[in-house]
């Protein structure tokens, strides 16, 4: 189960900066976007077109008002609904029993219908067959959700299903993990540790064959398609080295086994470095070779360009399993993703979660957004987009659609930013987003700078095509922007322009500041935004926050005087003295890398750094995640 995170602020730990954009194409903008659940907790965690040009939606809920009826009690039922291309509920349905039911991944069926995935303890409602724990629960709906029939598949151990697919022959193949090895279950490596358990179906759901994948470890296999030699491509993450895994490079790796159509290895890869690294997901390409796409913390081995904790890791692999190219992808602070995909240009989308917004990522709205990022067929970045509030969104899937555009789908706590309608806790989050547009121009830089008491703007363009002008937008949040100005552009040049603009009625403190720029035909793109702080005496910048590895703390003091800044945890017990000495007037920078006098790891949790300058003292509220 996802938990809230802490609402926080991000902001940028230096006063002035300039960007360089030489993206090609602009992010596409939100068409549409839902929030769907209830009073309680209620999670979307795949995503589908339909054939009739609207989605089917999988997850989990634990309301039973608003948008969900029909839940059947205990903590969780899986929740599976049909959406019309607008994003409107044509049907929804509670499925599951007394116990914690999960619908985790849902695909249409060639006969109009669906099959769905996911775990189940139940034993009674809608669940039939458990074997003891958490068994995969395989679900076949009609077109309009009614069961036509579900199958519990496992042992007395726990069983997680996290991908389904129906194949050529009208079966189904099951991926997912499992610590048994009775019931339906044979060949697990280890008692109590769980392997890669891939389950044939026929297409009446009854089993055709099952393989437990692994070591003496554990393993735990996230995604599964059928190739076009009639096997299969599995991938996920391992942390054995012996029995059918061979090649780690220590702590979790990302695990791709390929299959033959009955089942038996043909050949089995582990990719990573020597931190933690896992994939979410796995498809062929066009090329026979393979893209996959998870998570890396790893900066050797495999491994190359991490920007700090865990990035998007997208592999493309050719049809043997060898590395082609790879791509570390995100900032600072933690970046992961959930889905990739091919797409017709050759290119492909990636989806998933970033807390960051330096390095790779930009537009972040506090705590994790949604992150999608367009990439080539090389793997450079065409575009890339945060969505989201000031809370938490983890988005869980991603689809490229007939019209272009992208569906996305996962969990939202936010009610602000790009996210209205959240019924209360977490909701449901779908954003379907058009096609991109190519920008008119490129935007070479833009920067500002506070000079008495006014901020000066100041941008460079180049490849002006049918340019009409430029607005300049300001917010106290970075969330909510106004425009404040005009500037007419060139019109149509290659040559490189600078235009300026200046505002001389700031905000008091923070100001950010972003640039609309707009064409003849009325497209518009957004640039990164900028920060200009016009009363920052004092003021604590902390960034990132919440801090995972280390956060830098930045204060400016208008004279010199005698400075303290001490960490305390929440029962008021001090952890860290970051500075205690007489500090010249200017900007400061410190680094904290969450750890106790001691040296010691802190525990998770909330902490508060004061700073006290003579008889002025401030606290500001952090919290610390392992």
């Amino acid at each position: 189960m996802k938990k809230q995170l802490f609402k926080v602020l991000l902001a940028f730990s230096i006063t002035v900066f300039s960007i360089s954009i030489s993206f090609t194409q602009i992010a596409p903008a939100i068409q549409w976007q839902k929030s769907f659940g209830g009073s309680n907790s209620d999670v979307g965690n795949s995503i589908r077109q339909t054939t009739d040009g609207g989605y089917i939606m999988s997850g989990w809920t634990s309301s039973n008002d608003a948008d969900v009826s029909g839940n059947h009690g205990g903590y969780f039922d899986g929740w599976v609904v049909k959406l019309n291309n607008f994003g409107n509920i044509a049907w929804q349905k509670s499925l599951g029993g007394t116990g914690y039911d999960l619908a985790r991944v849902i695909q249409q069926t060639a006969d109009g219908g669906y099959i769905i995935a996911g775990e189940s303890d139940s034993n009674d409602g809608d669940v039939s067959g458990n074997h003891g724990g958490f068994d995969y629960w395989v679900i076949k709906l009609d077109n309009a959700g009614n069961i036509t029939w579900q199958k519990c598949l496992g042992g007395s151990g726990s069983d997680v299903p996290i991908a389904i697919q129906q194949t050529v022959d009208g079966g189904f193949i099951v991926a997912g993990y499992s610590s048994s090895n009775d019931g339906d279950v044979s060949g697990n490596h280890s008692y109590y540790s769980n392997d890669y358990w891939v389950v044939k179906l026929y297409a009446s759901g009854n089993i055709e064959w099952q393989k437990c994948l692994g070591g003496t470890s554990d393993e735990y296999a996230t995604c599964i398609q059928q190739t076009a030699d009639g096997g299969y491509i599995i991938a996920g993450s391992s942390n054995s080295n012996d029995a059918d895994v061979s090649g780690n490079h220590g702590n979790g790796d990302s695990w791709i086994v390929k299959l033959n159509s009955n089942g038996t290895i043909a050949w089995q890869k582990c990719l990573g470095g020597s931190a933690v690294d896992g994939l979410s997901a796995i498809q062929q390409t066009v090329d026979g070779g393979y893209i996959a796409a998870g998570f890396s913390s790893s900066n050797n081995g495999d491994v190359s360009g991490n920007h700090g904790d865990a990035d998007f890791w997208v592999v493309k692999l050719n049809s043997s399993g060898n590395i082609t190219w790879q791509k570390c992808l995100g900032g600072s602070s933690y970046d992961a993703a959930s889905s990739v995909q091919q797409l017709t240009d050759g290119g492909f989308i990636v989806g998933g979660y970033s807390f960051s917004n330096d390095g790779d990522a930009s537009g972040n709205h506090g705590s994790f957004d949604y992150w999608v990022v367009k990439l080539n067929g090389s793997g450079i970045i065409v575009w890339q987009k945060s969505l989201g509030g000031t809370d938490s969104e983890t988005a869980g899937s991603i689809q490229h659609t007939t019209d272009g555009g992208y569906i996305v789908t996962g969990e939202s706590y936010s009610n602000d930013g790009d996210v209205t309608g959240n019924h209360g806790n977490g909701d449901c989050w779908v954003v379907k987003l058009v096609a991109g547009a190519v920008v008119p121009l490129r935007l070479l830089s833009f920067t500002g700078i506070l000079e008495n008491n006014a901020t000066k703007l100041n941008w460079q363009t180049t490849d002006e095509i049918n340019t009409n002008h430029f607005i300049v937008e300001r917010s106290a949040n970075a969330i909510s922007f106004s425009a404040i100005g005009k500037v007419n552009a060139q019109t149509s040049s290659s040559i490189t322009h600078s235009y300026h603009y200046a505002d001389n009625a700031a905000l008091p403190g923070t100001n950010f500041y972003r640039l609309k720029m707009e064409d003849n035909g009325g497209r518009f793109t957004y640039s990164d935004e900028i920060l200009i702080n016009h009363n920052n005496a004092n003021e604590i910048i902390i960034a990132p926050n919440p801090v995972a590895g280390y956060t830098s703390i930045s204060f400016t003091l208008l004279q010199k005087q005698k400075t303290r800044i001490s960490i305390y945890n929440i029962a008021g017990k001090l952890e860290k003295i970051l500075a205690n000495a007489e500090l010249p007037a200017g900007t400061h920078e410190l680094k904290w890398d969450a750890k106790d006098e001691n040296g010691n790891r802190v525990s998770a949790g909330i902490y508060f750094l004061q700073l006290d300058t003579g008889n002025k003292s401030e606290t500001i509220k952090l919290a610390v995640f392992n």
